[in-house]
């Protein structure tokens, strides 16, 4: 991932791709763990620090940092890593990490926005009665979505604290 230093990137979406899918498939993916068996991959691959910006490394850690790959390698936090639970996508009765939100170190430098909180929105009305998510039914009008929401929260720093709303 190529940026300016300090430029602050929040990724939001779909990435077809659970946080762990390294771990799962063994092989390089697109969403790279800060791992030593990872960074060892993709080394050996042919051409991968030409095209580095086409992996991103995701940290545990707050503020994220890359400790096995090359330096100045960006790296961005995965709240699956720690806030985050289950999953926000159902494939084969088996809860997905598909959907993410990456953060990068500026939001954990003390200054400016910060990172607050992160959830899954896995309650009514993102889920149907039996606990899946409620999935837009054509045919009836009815339903949201066969994703469940993430909700990211973020305070400015030496704001005051307002009232909120509190998640069920």
């Amino acid at each position: 991932m190529e940026t300016e230093a300090g430029t602050p990137v929040i990724v939001m979406g779909d990435l077809n791709e659970n946080h762990d899918e390294f771990y799962r498939q063994s092989y390089l993916t697109a969403l790279l763990p800060d791992d030593p068996s990872a960074a060892a991959m993709a080394h050996n691959a042919q051409g991968f620090f030409k095209n580095s910006n086409d992996f991103l490394v995701l940290s545990r850690e707050k503020p994220p940092l890359a400790h096995f790959f090359p330096e100045n390698t960006a790296a961005l936090y995965s709240p699956w890593y720690g806030e985050l639970n289950d999953g926000s996508y159902l494939f084969r009765d088996r809860w997905e990490t598909i959907d993410h939100i990456l953060l990068p170190e500026s939001l954990f430098d003390g200054s400016g926005w910060e990172f607050s909180e992160c959830h899954v929105l896995n309650h009514p009305p993102f889920i149907s009665d039996n606990g899946e998510p409620a999935g837009y039914n054509p045919r009836t009008g009815r339903g949201l979505s066969d994703h469940l929401p993430l909700l990211l929260v973020l305070r400015q720093k030496g704001a005051s604290q307002s009232a909120g709303t509190e998640l069920p």
